[in-house]
């Protein structure tokens, strides 16, 4: 939605997820007022759920951290596990300007985001596992650090979800100090609760678990209601919905994790 928001053109497709149009500096540093006007839907979306929904219920809005924005935007993603390297460097000085932007721009979405009736802010950096080892505290650290930073000041309890960074979560985690941290399904738990104590955590489960049969589906979740049954933690899954997900079975999950004792 930044990206949209702050010009570029945005289509989705078929196992290729969002697609960019091709960047424009110029364009992207001439929008200004018109960037949280066009972000009005999603804060109508927002608050129309708010009321909506039980008191008691949490809602939780989100924004995609910095990094991933870039990939996005810059088109730097060569396959799943890999980015362009070469158009990566190409694009450092621009990336470098553009990545100060859009932490504001970040922030402005985040406070507009709370107004309209979030509770919770969790930002995803969906591609955090593909930063070069040399680059990890530029580009994904520091910038997330600064937006949890405002959430802080701001009294939003932010949660964070760097997906791919492996035994790096510790070093995420000592640098960020989120309030929550969202696991990815590549995360041993045990290592987690014991590398991540001081910190409430969030997800962990595979989705693909969501295919299997009703039996080891709820012995996956049990094993993360138990490991975690002394420890602040909100079940969820590792990473996004499948679309080929069954609906029922998650209606069963959430049975499931609700009469947990």
């Amino acid at each position: 939605m930044i990206p949209y928001a702050l010009g570029q053109d945005v289509v989705f497709e078929k196992d290729k997820g969002p697609q960019l149009s091709l960047f424009d500096l110029k364009k992207f540093l001439s929008i200004n007022e018109n960037f949280i006007r066009t972000l009005t839907p999603v804060y109508k979306a927002i608050n129309t759920t708010r009321e909506r929904l039980h008191p008691n219920k949490s809602l939780i809005s989100f924004i995609g951290a910095p990094w991933t924005l870039i990939v996005y935007m810059f088109g730097l993603k060569n396959s799943e596990d890999q980015i362009n390297l070469i158009k990566l460097k190409d694009h450092e000085s621009e990336i470098n300007i553009v990545l100060e932007k859009i932490i504001k721009y970040s922030c402005d979405h985040i406070i507009n985001q709370f107004k309209a009736g979030a509770d919770v802010v969790q930002i995803f950096d969906s591609w955090a596992g593909l930063i070069p080892e040399t680059k990890l505290s530029s580009y994904c650290y520091e910038p997330n650090e600064e937006i949890v930073n405002f959430c802080k000041k701001n009294n939003i309890p932010v949660i964070c979800f760097p997906k791919g960074l492996k035994n790096n979560y510790i070093n995420f985690a000592k640098t960020v100090n989120p309030d929550c941290l969202s696991l990815d399904y590549t995360i041993d738990p045990l290592w987690a609760k014991s590398n991540l104590k001081q910190f409430c955590l969030q997800g962990g489960m595979n989705p693909r678990i969501l295919f299997k049969k009703e039996t080891e589906i709820f012995k996956e979740v049990d094993k993360y209601l138990n490991i975690f049954k002394d420890h602040p933690y909100i079940f969820n899954l590792g990473h996004g919905l499948l679309p080929e997900t069954n609906p029922d079975v998650l209606q069963k999950v959430v049975e499931r994790v609700n009469s947990f004792k």
